[in-house]
């Protein structure tokens, strides 16, 4: 959610915020769902299938935030930077 205003033009920053939230409320929806078919094929057994589920969850979760830290080092928030700045380095090549 931070990041929206860095990473989006001043004029696109409420239609980001309305995409961001509806990705939010689509995994809040969904990933129940997922759950309950997870525990329901599993014979209605809690362990070890659901908690396997949350263990990929939590390794995805992870592995995007490194992979987003490792080849995105520019968006790194330590040092914010405006959007016309990202696209005066993307124009300039570097």
């Amino acid at each position: 959610w931070p990041s929206v205003p860095y990473l989006v033009p001043d004029d696109a920053i409420g239609v980001a915020y309305g995409v961001v939230t509806a990705v939010q409320n689509a995994g809040l929806a969904g990933i129940p769902l997922m759950v309950a078919a997870v525990y329901t094929a599993s014979n209605d057994q809690y362990i070890p299938n659901v908690e396997i589920l949350f263990v990929v969850f939590a390794i995805i979760g992870s592995a995007s935030a490194l992979l987003l830290n490792f080849t995105a080092p520019q968006l790194n928030m330590r040092n914010p930077i405006t959007f016309d700045q990202l696209e005066q380095q993307k124009n300039d090549g570097g």
